[in-house]
């Protein structure tokens, strides 16, 4: 039993070794500050927004920033502030359900091709090669349109088409990790199939996964943005950010703050993500660590 013992000694040092690192990288840093700026602004946006994000005011439609309204309001006389405040929290909480659906279908295909093996693995990743065959992209327009334009069907074409990623990367992660001695010794006392799947090759299989899924909040948030910018995604009054940037280009030669501070929200979430991943990439590296 000792070599279960130092694995879950490791895992601890491996989290302690993690926030280290993080505390001497100022970019890092600054990602991480960036990132617990916009969960606090989702999280406690009916309480810090200084207004109703769907009251309609045409007598103080398309003021600048300033005065009352910090960033200004749009062409119906809706605080933007506000809006970009819940602009965050309807991102990050359909970005979380997208990433959570990816990693969820991914671990389990994913998983199960790398550790049964033989046609199982050739099916399923036939299955996932049918999916990376197509751009992603269009791909998820294409779902969306075909379910039609909303947050919830924006929701299920990107889950769709990002399981992919994950599929390919959690078998590559098994195929390399099922061999090791440690795997062999849960074996050999009798550990079945389930548990060693999940305490000893899931478990060393789960930084990759989770340095892709830092990455990923950002893009998914961009992509998301980009189908509600197109119509497909979340539909008036909804104060989501893509949406916010179509409705003022049509005001950005002159009233530019109705298209800039969302797109800058989605910009301070795409930088601190990004920041924060390229952090944990390096950090649970292990060649980083090779004396």
């Amino acid at each position: 039993m000792r070599i279960f013992h130092q694995n879950e000694a490791g895992k601890s040092g491996l989290w302690r070794r993690v926030i280290h690192a993080l505390s001497k990288n100022p970019l890092a840093i600054f990602g991480l500050t960036l990132i617990s700026v916009v969960v606090f602004s989702a999280i406690f946006a009916p309480w810090i927004a200084p207004h109703n994000p769907f009251d309609v005011n045409l007598k103080e439609q398309l003021l600048p920033p300033g005065g009352k309204y910090l960033l200004g309001t749009d062409d119906m006389g809706r605080d933007v502030l506000s809006r970009c405040l819940f602009g965050f929290r309807i991102s990050l909480r359909a970005a979380v359900i997208v990433i959570l659906v990816a990693c969820t279908v991914g671990v389990i295909l994913g998983g199960t091709a790398g550790y049964v093996g033989g046609w199982v693995e050739s099916l399923l990743m036939r299955i996932t090669d049918m999916f990376i065959a197509f751009p992603g992209h269009v791909l998820a327009l294409a779902i969306a349109g075909a379910l039609g334009p909303s947050l919830t069907n924006a929701i299920i074409a990107l889950g769709a088409v990002w399981w992919p990623r994950y599929a390919r990367m959690v078998r590559g992660q098994v195929l390399s990790t099922k061999s090791s001695l440690y795997v062999d010794a849960a074996r050999a006392i009798g550990a079945g199939h389930l548990r060693v799947f999940t305490h000893h090759i899931f478990r060393n299989s789960f930084s990759p996964i989770l340095v892709m899924a830092t990455m990923d909040v950002g893009i998914v948030v961009i992509t998301l943005a980009s189908l509600s910018f197109l119509g497909l995604g979340a539909q008036p009054p909804t104060p989501e950010l893509g949406r916010m940037i179509a409705r003022g280009r049509l005001y950005f030669l002159n009233q530019w703050w109705i298209a800039t501070m969302p797109a800058l929200g989605i910009f301070m979430m795409g930088l601190g993500v990004n920041l924060l991943g390229d952090a944990l990439r390096d950090i649970l590296d292990p060649r980083a660590y090779r004396q």
